[in-house]
C-alpha cells in the first residue's frame, strides 16, 4: 500500500509506516537529473539502508509550475538513478522515451500531460528498457542490501535471498572488474554482462566486460534465463 504526503522523504516516518503502508511517495529523491560515481551509489545506499524506502520518481502529472519535465540528455543517467535504485519507483509516462512538454495551456500543469509521443528517441527508451528488464529478473537490485566494493571502483553487489548482481557506473568500453569480493561468485561462474548480453568466466576473481551508457549490470548466467 503506498501513501501520499506532501513533501516526504526517504528516511522519514510520520507513522504511516507502523499504521500499515509499505512505501510512501518520495518527493526528496536528489538524482532527478541523474548522478555519478560515489555520489551514485551513496545515494543507493541511503534507500537500501532503510527499512522503508521511500519511492521516488523524476516526473509526475503535476510538474509543470516548477518547468521540471524533458531530461534532454540527462535522460538516460537520470533513468540509471531511479529503475536501478534499491527500493519502489515510480515511472511517469514519457520518462522513458523523454517526452516533451505540451504547448502553453490555462493551467501550468497540463503541458506536462501531453500525449504520448510513440518512437521517439529509440536511443533513450532502449536504456530504460534494458534497465527495467534487469530489474524485473533480478529481484536484487529493488529489493536487495547493497555493498559498495572496494576493489572495483563505483561497483556494488545487491543480494536478495539467492539472487545476486553487481552493478558498475562510470565505464566505458573494455573493462576488467575485479569481482574478487563477490564471495557468491567464485572462479568459473559464467556471468552475463545483462546491458549488452555479453557473457565471461570469472578467472583470478575477475572477468572483462564492455560498458555501454556508463554501465556494466552483471548477472549469473546460469541462474537468469533471457
Amino acid at each position: 500500500m503506498v501513501g501520499e504526503h506532501w513533501d516526504f522523504k526517504n528516511g522519514d516516518d510520520k507513522g504511516y509506516f507502523t499504521n500499515g503502508f509499505k512505501t510512501m511517495i518520495d518527493f526528496g529523491f536528489p538524482l532527478k537529473n541523474g548522478g555519478s560515481g560515489a555520489n551514485l551509489l551513496s545515494t543507493w545506499q541511503g534507500y537500501a539502508g532503510t527499512t522503508n524506502p521511500g519511492m521516488p520518481y523524476i516526473n509526475s502529472h503535476d510538474m509543470g509550475k516548477v518547468g521540471f519535465f524533458g531530461k534532454g540528455s540527462s535522460c538516460i543517467p537520470a533513468g540509471t538513478a531511479l529503475v536501478l535504485n534499491p527500493s519502489p519507483v515510480q515511472i511517469f509516462y514519457g520518462d522513458e522515451n523523454d517526452r516533451p512538454k505540451s504547448g502553453s495551456c490555462s493551467d501550468p500543469d497540463h503541458p506536462v500531460r501531453s500525449d504520448y509521443v510513440w518512437g521517439a528517441n529509440a536511443d533513450k527508451l532502449s536504456h530504460w528498457q534494458k534497465i527495467g528488464r534487469f530489474r524485473n529478473l533480478n529481484p536484487a537490485v529493488g529489493a536487495g542490501t547493497q555493498v559498495i566494493l572496494t576493489k572495483q571502483t563505483n561497483a556494488a553487489k545487491r543480494v536478495y535471498k539467492d539472487n545476486v548482481v553487481v552493478i558498475v557506473v562510470d565505464v566505458n568500453g573494455s573493462t576488467a572488474i575485479d569481482l574478487s569480493e563477490v564471495s557468491e561468485w567464485p572462479d568459473g561462474t559464467i556471468l552475463r554482462n545483462a546491458y549488452n548480453g555479453e557473457e565471461a568466466t570469472i578467472a583470478g576473481g575477475k572477468v572483462t566486460f564492455t560498458g555501454e551508457n556508463g554501465l556494466i549490470l552483471i548477472e549469473n548466467a546460469i541462474k537468469i534465463k533471457r
